[in-house]
């Protein structure tokens, strides 16, 4: 876990429990005052009408409510890339691995696919969140765009996965592999059906950000 994680954590954690504890001292000393009748002697010793310390005990009560409410609303309604699980706070043994090709090897096992070929990526994953998938993207690492593959999809078993990548003519080329949420997902078939109605696949400007689990190497053509 990063240190910006557990920092806002705890400002998160502390923020809650300051305002709790205000609004449970606020209860205690109004419930204090009526239930022991020493309002006339707080009032005397602070120099105050006993209507005004009423008064700013009360406000300090609803003051304290509003903020609490506040907070909740804001961590409700936060965007999902703000809200979502950091990628410093992915375990080890969880994270997506590509074993096969290794960094800068040569991609093997060609098999024909139209006019070129397609690859064989391997790699390990511990398990497969509920509603994600393991999609493998290629990248034109000089401008940054990506392509979605699907052709084959991914298939997981016990730990392992594989897949195939068309890498074209792209070149110097990165393969990534992402453990995809459903939104981003959604974005791949997208560019898939579009691609397949026009016969040409308009490449994605990045990865999405969303996609916080991931793991790319760069890879050469044979």
């Amino acid at each position: 876990m990063r240190i910006g994680s557990v920092v806002n954590k705890i400002c998160h954690d502390v923020l809650s429990r300051v305002i709790a504890g205000i609004i449970l001292a606020a209860l205690a000393v109004i419930w204090a005052g009526v239930h022991f009748d020493w309002w006339p002697a707080l009032a005397a010793t602070l120099a105050v009408p006993r209507w005004l310390l009423g008064l700013f005990l009360l406000s300090t009560l609803i003051l304290s409510v509003l903020l609490y409410r506040a907070r909740t609303v804001t961590l409700q309604n936060a965007p999902s890339h703000l809200t979502a699980v950091d990628e410093g706070d992915i375990l080890a043994e969880d994270r997506i691995q590509i074993i096969v090709p290794r960094p800068v090897e040569v991609l093997t096992d060609p098999v024909p696919f139209g006019k070129d070929f397609s690859y064989m990526v391997r790699g390990r994953l511990k398990s497969v969140p509920h509603g994600h998938v393991i999609w493998l993207l290629t990248q034109d690492e000089r401008s940054g765009k990506v392509w979605p593959q699907n052709f084959y999809p991914v298939q997981f078993n016990e730990g392992e996965w594989h897949g195939r990548i068309h890498a074209g003519a792209v070149t110097p080329l990165r393969i990534f592999a992402v453990v995809a949420p459903p939104t981003s997902q959604m974005l791949f078939r997208y560019f898939q059906e579009r691609g397949q109605e026009r016969n040409t696949y308009a490449a994605l400007l990045g990865v999405p950000p969303e996609c916080h689990n991931r793991h790319s190497v760069q890879t050469k053509l044979p």
